[in-house]
């Protein structure tokens, strides 16, 4: 029962009381009496109780009056060095932020750096030799004017993917990296990924079994393909890695090859449909009877002229070249001048590198090379927080171990 009402209990049988006449009804009387007097004697009681309570709420109320004047000092002072104290915060926050992103950049660095090794199985010397190289590559001009907009990390995932290519250049580092800066020109030059066209120049070295000097030639005329031709180094490489070889078996040289696969793109969408015809084409010409219409004892030109000049029927071209491939035949054929023309277009070119030097000379191409830069130092400055990091954690693991044990206790 609550005190409110005990009280007006007591205040009902008082009420009811004063309304009866002792005369009346003795015995009721003294009962109602009674109970007012123990009602009464409940409330006192409660009274009591509730002084202690009401002399701390006097209490907290005296000390939160004493203390407003404190807290308005507090906030007078808070606000007059709020400023201070959010631009000092800005600038750690800021700061730890800098640190975070420093220590992400050199994970990820050295992640492409395992992965070098890894893929490729080079010391840990040679691996540490090619990480400064691509640092110092990434800010670096080549030929004097095509400037390096890839990162020290897009330089190393490069070498991994030259030396899986070509297996033979990881005896030969100044070969591997001669490779890939071939490849960093192609790239600027035609505007494709760097993987692309480490794939390209890898890709062609490997079909028509060529050394790693002749990287340049190999650039120099893919360029020239792509930019006088229909198609984009990314299909050359995907059709010429189907017909490659079979060129090189038959005495069709890389820019032939190129100019071929750029005549049958312009008419043929799928890369593996062109290498594939023209691999066949090759086959079906060195396999048939007449020596004029073989490649490997004419040339490719000749031949294409003496299959022109011959007015082959629709059943004789069938017959030599084979139902699925007498299309491709006959582009080649009807398109000969336009093959010469192309085949003219990629030799002996420097397209490459003028391509390379218009299309990085750019502010764009600039700031890649000072974003580099920043990206360096800050490798650099990961590097040396790692191992504060890696305390700080182990500090925090054990001081979590600690909470959980006071926790089971």
């Amino acid at each position: 029962t609550s005190m409110k009402e005990v009280n007006q209990e007591v205040r009902k049988l008082t009420a009811e009381f004063r309304k009866m006449k002792e005369a009346d009804d003795p015995v009721a009387y003294a009962k109602k009496r009674e109970e007012i007097k123990l009602l009464t004697a409940e409330y006192r009681k409660m009274q009591e109780q509730l002084k202690p309570v009401a002399t701390a709420v006097k209490n907290v109320n005296n000390e939160i009056n004493a203390s407003s004047g404190i807290m308005s000092k507090m906030a007078n002072n808070f606000n007059k060095y709020w400023g201070v104290i959010t631009t000092s915060i800005a600038a750690l926050t800021g700061t730890l932020f800098a640190f975070k992103k420093a220590v992400t950049d050199f994970y990820d660095f050295q992640e492409s750096s395992a992965a070098l090794q890894s893929i490729t199985g080079v010391s840990k010397e040679v691996r540490t030799q090619l990480e400064e190289d691509a640092k110092a590559l990434s800010t670096a001009s080549l030929e004097g004017s095509v400037k390096v907009t890839q990162s020290a990390k897009d330089i190393v995932d490069a070498y991994a993917m030259v030396g899986n290519a070509r297996p033979e250049l990881l005896k030969d580092v100044e070969a591997l990296k001669s490779v890939t800066r071939e490849a960093i020109i192609l790239s600027a030059a035609s505007k494709e990924s760097l993987s692309v066209s480490v794939a390209g120049v890898t890709g062609i070295l490997n079909q028509f079994n060529l050394e790693a000097t002749e990287s340049r030639r190999v650039i120099n005329a893919l360029a020239a393909g792509s930019l006088n031709g229909a198609k984009p180094i990314a299909y050359l490489n995907e059709s010429i890695q189907i017909s490659g070889a079979t060129a090189k078996q038959f005495n069709v040289t890389i820019e032939e090859s190129i100019a071929v696969t750029e005549v049958l793109g312009k008419r043929i969408d799928e890369a593996g449909k062109s290498g594939t015809n023209f691999r066949n084409i090759l086959i079906n010409l060195e396999t048939q009877s007449v020596e004029g219409f073989k490649p490997s004892v004419v040339g490719m030109s000749q031949a294409l002229a003496n299959l022109e000049a011959s007015h082959l029927s629709a059943a004789q071209a069938e017959k030599i070249f084979g139902k699925e491939n007498y299309t491709s035949a006959q582009i080649l054929i009807n398109n000969r001048k336009e093959y010469d023309n192309l085949v003219v277009a990629v030799t002996g070119t420097n397209t490459a590198i003028e391509q390379a030097i218009i299309n990085t000379d750019t502010e764009k191409a600039a700031v890649a090379q000072v974003t580099n830069a920043l990206k360096n130092k800050s490798i650099m400055l990961g590097e040396k927080l790692v191992p504060v990091a890696r305390v700080s954690l182990n500090v925090f693991n054990k001081l979590i171990d600690s909470f959980i044990s006071v926790a089971d206790w």
